[in-house]
């Protein structure tokens, strides 16, 4: 996993300019929200997680803490993610579809 800073990115992080630099129908974009306290685990492809508000730790090959502002790359597989702090996180998750298509 990788964390990276939204000025690695440019711009304001906001879903219109993750949106503009995702296109579709080349990647997959969700939105989602957790109340603090949430802690899961699931499976994934590989993506990137971008926080927009709010704090967590994920776990894959390593762990991480991502914060507003940042964003995580995080390989296919296993993962567990727990809300940290008094505050609903809030994050969009990006895939990648064009390996998919080959």
């Amino acid at each position: 996993m990788r964390v990276i800073e939204w000025a690695d990115v440019e711009g304001r992080m906001t879903v219109s300019t993750l949106l503009e630099r995702y296109q579709v129908p080349a990647f997959h974009l969700a939105e989602r929200r957790y109340p603090a306290g949430t802690s899961f685990a699931g499976q994934t492809r590989a993506a990137t997680w971008f926080v927009l508000a709010g704090a967590c730790e994920v776990s894959g090959d390593e762990v991480v803490v991502v914060t507003a502002g940042q964003g995580v790359e995080i390989e296919a597989g296993a993962f567990s993610l727990t809300v940290i702090g008094d505050h609903e996180l809030r994050l969009l998750q990006v895939w990648d579809l064009r390996p998919l298509s080959n």
